[in-house]
């Protein structure tokens, strides 16, 4: 599947909506070093879960430029 999500989620909870075996590279959740934030304000969560704007946009970039050189649409096969 040639897609990507962002939650603040599970990661796993997205099964529904994407193949994680492929998609699981370039989805981005609060979960994404398998272990629990470590709490405090809403902006160090953030930032600790890789949710701020700017990782984001890092993910979307990532996943655009590797679209296009065809690196995730191959893992399909």
């Amino acid at each position: 599947m040639d897609a990507m999500a962002v939650t603040n989620r599970a990661r796993r909870l997205m099964i529904d909506w994407i193949d994680l075996s492929v998609s699981g590279a370039y989805t981005l959740s609060s979960d994404w070093d398998d272990r629990w934030r470590t709490g405090g304000t809403v902006d160090e969560v953030i930032e600790e879960a890789h949710l701020s704007p700017e990782h984001i946009l890092e993910g979307i970039r990532r996943f655009a430029a590797e679209r296009k050189e065809g690196s995730n649409a191959s893992a399909e096969s």
